[in-house]
């Protein structure tokens, strides 16, 4: 007797669709990365030279409710030196974490994640944040097996500059087996 319940072909093969997404997301993974990693040393020049610089982002988007008004207005600000150097810390790790591997990268994602689901909730920047951390939710999902500096460093010790074959050397000029 013929089963009533088809279970549907899983092909194994990577298709052309799949293998543009994956780019799609790596090119993403490190733009994101990057967008952190500028974003660290802007908190450090608030933090450190400009404190009132802080108060300027509350007149483009003020804070949405008594509480993240109070948030704002009664502790970050007070406290800005302190407090913008810990966001920058905070997003230099999310970027390291972002353009590392495996666990590491995802668990950067997490992080940038929560970043923008703060500022949904400190400044109501909806139509922004909350698709930005959809997205940056959807990353934690995927298998990241090297970091972006991991293969260019593959792809410069593989090829010659001169003629972009494949290298006998590595880059730092000591000699290595062509297998």
């Amino acid at each position: 007797m013929r089963s009533l319940i088809m279970t549907p072909r899983i092909s194994t093969k990577p298709t052309a669709r799949s293998e543009h997404a994956g780019r799609l997301a790596r090119t993403f993974r490190i733009v994101i990365g990057l967008v952190y990693l500028f974003g660290a040393p802007t908190h450090v020049y608030f933090a450190l030279m400009d404190p009132a610089g802080y108060r300027g982002m509350s007149e483009w988007a003020p804070p949405v409710t008594a509480v993240s008004r109070v948030l704002w207005e009664d502790w970050f600000l007070p406290n800005a030196h302190y407090l913008g150097l810990l966001i920058a810390a905070g997003e230099l790790g999310i970027a390291l974490l972002i353009l590392s591997r495996g666990r590491a990268a995802r668990l950067g994602f997490v992080g940038a994640t929560a970043f923008h689901l703060s500022l949904a909730a400190l400044f109501g920047m909806w139509p922004y944040t909350v698709p930005m951390a959809i997205v940056l939710g959807h990353m934690t999902t995927l298998e990241f097996t090297d970091g972006p500096a991991l293969r260019l460093l593959r792809r410069v010790r593989r090829t010659d500059p001169t003629d972009g074959r494949p290298s006998t050397t590595s880059p730092y000029g000591t000699a290595r087996s062509a297998a």
